[in-house]
């Protein structure tokens, strides 16, 4: 590991080594350098005031760049986070943080209360959570937000894949979206439904009636009857009656 001199003029110069691994606790993380460090209080080692130099977080990937672009896991542990720190070479001013645990008034997001350890998740600050359940017969990936009304369900066990949403669901595409079933294909809402084509292509139905349009044509069906009109004539259709131009049969 290297250290440049601008990043060890912004840190102290402790003339001593201590070689294993000590407990800290993250005061700063908000690194001057954007290069995903941590400062740490360290009582062991230091007075009860001071902090630690900027110490680099161990990922499990973080490889720097491709093609322009930072690449590798990002996940900076929060202010007052328990970790554990060692030093290259023993030198005190270059720490580096191992990572972070539980305890200390911490409790895991999770218990293995049957003593199966079915339960990996990951869980942000906010409450969202990603969760690998491996419960057997029961086994699912669920990606949620922090309400937990909002997400995707992998049920594996079942073979089945479900998506939730409390209120809205929009896709958007910039080109072409398609929806292949090998077996049935079903939709259902309780309020209106509209599809549209073209611009000038419709289709939309409610509880009471149902529209095509694709102009200059128009059917409209509902429960009392229907409408065709094409370019200025119309048929109705009624339980009393069939209309045509109303009342005007004209054939040419």
């Amino acid at each position: 590991m290297t250290y440049s001199s601008s990043s060890l003029a912004l840190g102290i110069q402790y003339k001593f080594r201590h070689y294993g691994v000590v407990v800290g606790t993250v005061t700063n993380n908000q690194d001057p350098l954007q290069l995903g460090r941590v400062k740490v209080k360290i009582p062991a080692l230091f007075e009860a005031n001071n902090e630690s130099n900027w110490a680099p977080v161990m990922m499990p990937t973080a490889s720097g760049q491709q093609g322009g672009k930072a690449y590798g896991f990002y996940a900076l542990p929060e202010i007052d986070d328990r970790v554990l720190v060692a030093f290259e070479q023993g030198l005190v001013d270059r720490p580096f943080v191992l990572g972070s645990f539980w305890g200390f008034g911490n409790k895991p997001p999770e218990k293995n209360e049957n003593e199966h350890n079915d339960i990996r998740l990951i869980r942000s600050r906010s409450g969202h959570q990603i969760t690998l359940d491996d419960t057997q017969g029961e086994e699912k990936i669920t990606v949620s937000d922090q309400s937990g009304r909002n997400k995707i369900v992998i049920d594996v066990s079942n073979n089945k894949m479900t998506l939730i949403a409390e209120q809205e669901i929009e896709i958007q595409a910039k080109q072409k979206i398609a929806f292949n079933s090998g077996g049935d294909f079903l939709i259902e809402c309780a309020g209106q439904f509209e599809l549209k084509a073209g611009g000038n292509s419709k289709m939309s139905a409610d509880a009471n009636h149902i529209q095509l349009q694709a102009s200059p044509a128009d059917l409209n069906l509902s429960k009392t009857g229907a409408t065709l009109k094409y370019s200025g004539a119309e048929v109705s259709l009624n339980t009393l009656k069939v209309s045509i131009n109303q009342g005007a049969l004209e054939v040419m």
